[in-house]
């Protein structure tokens, strides 16, 4: 096999894209994240990539695309220390937030419950493989391909100070909706969990909720009747902050919840999303070893590595910095292997450069786009030998993109 060159030569030959290959009519379709399972690899840094078990796993239709994000815009990063620009960006790059309302006629019954077999069965799947349904996205439910998913994570309601559940907003009119009952019952048909997302993205909120004694049966009672109102099949808990001052409050929170929801039903899954450099940053948001004794999986949200003032890759497997490979070695250094999800874009970002090169300087902003968006771009493709991600170079009249 011939790889495409480091850098675009002069006139660059039309190279088989590595963006592209048999899945891809399906991902134009499906849009945002290819969700994978570690299960086995090299633990150490500098050995050969970790190998996981590959999975297409996105419900995102549509322009924006998303791996693990909320409904509304934020500061608050994946991976602070590298950079100041996260997915939450294209709420405003697109203007989806909850100034636009959900508009979906309410369920008029419960979903279907989960199959027995399914019911009864271990909280995660040998080969898991992860997708998330967000509430923009529940209109178009009816051509997710549900098929090939082992969990899909209804995408939220947010979580207050105190932990009780926001009654407002697009996230709570979409878990009430009918799209959401027949998506949850199409779901069970094809042996899927459907789980609820969680979330809690300001610091303010968090630190009030880490520290509040009476938000953990609060929250747990919450979610218990979520989730068995709609007859779902566990929670996804997405709360992202700053610093060390809540991991105890944090491990605590997620503890007695985690113990009182599994009480109500042993079977139901527990993941929470975190940073994907988490577990080698003991002054991060997240103490993993100690969120590791109460969930049943992490999902690692291993996109937005690169910089925002340059041309790089979205999630590097190698390079300098944050990487796949050195994220995952350090998650498998606390956490046993089969309880890693690996969250992988499809998508990326569109830098205006003075030129062609590779490392050409930016001339404005980037500008996110989605899988389908960049299939569809047909320049070469040139293969990254730093981060081993494919790249592309095409010019707009006299603007060159990278």
């Amino acid at each position: 096999m011939v790889e495409p060159a480091d850098a675009p030569p002069p006139s660059p030959p039309l190279l088989p894209n590595p963006l592209l290959g048999p899945t891809e009519g399906r991902l134009r379709s499906l849009g945002a994240s290819v969700i994978r399972r570690a299960l086995s690899g090299h633990g150490a840094r500098g050995a050969a990539p970790v190998s996981v078990l590959a999975a297409v796993a996105s419900l995102l239709v549509g322009s924006v695309a998303l791996g693990n994000t909320s409904a509304r815009a934020s500061t608050t990063n994946h991976h602070v220390a590298q950079i100041d620009r996260t997915p939450r960006d294209w709420f405003e790059h697109e203007a989806i937030t909850d100034a636009t309302p959900l508009d979906l006629p309410a369920a008029s019954a419960p979903p279907a419950p989960a199959p027995p077999a399914l019911a009864a069965a271990p909280p995660l799947q040998p080969h898991e493989i992860f997708a998330f349904a967000p509430w923009w996205t529940l209109a178009q439910q009816g051509v997710f391909d549900v098929k090939d998913m082992t969990t899909i994570a209804y995408f939220s309601v947010d979580v207050n100070a105190d932990g009780t559940i926001a009654q407002s907003g697009s996230g709570w009119v979409g878990y009430q909706s009918q799209a959401l009952a027949a998506l949850v019952t199409r779901a069970h048909a094809a042996s899927d969990r459907v789980v609820l997302t969680a979330t809690c993205f300001g610091q303010h909120t968090l630190d009030q909720l880490t520290s509040d004694p009476g938000a953990p049966a609060r929250l747990a009672t919450s979610l218990t009747q979520l989730i068995s109102a709609k007859n779902l099949d566990g929670v996804n808990f997405d709360f992202e902050g700053r610093g060390p001052h809540d991991q105890q409050g944090l491990d605590n929170l997620v503890g007695q919840v985690a113990t009182q929801l599994r009480s109500s039903n042993p079977h139901w899954q527990i993941s929470m999303s975190t940073y994907a450099s988490s577990a080698g940053d003991p002054n991060g948001f997240y103490d993993i070893a100690g969120l590791n004794k109460v969930v049943d999986a992490f999902f690692v949200m291993a996109y937005d590595m690169d910089s925002p003032a340059t041309p790089s890759a979205t999630a590097p497997l190698t390079g300098p910095g944050n990487n796949d490979t050195v994220d995952l070695a350090e998650y498998r250094a606390v956490v046993p292997p089969s309880k890693i999800i690996l969250g992988v874009p499809y998508y990326g970002y569109d830098w205006p450069t003075a030129g062609p090169q590779a490392g050409a300087p930016v001339t404005g902003p980037a500008t996110p786009l989605s899988y389908a968006q960049i299939a569809a771009i047909h320049g070469p493709s040139y293969w990254d030998r730093g981060s081993q991600t494919p790249w592309t170079a095409y010019q707009v009249g006299s603007q060159w993109h990278q």
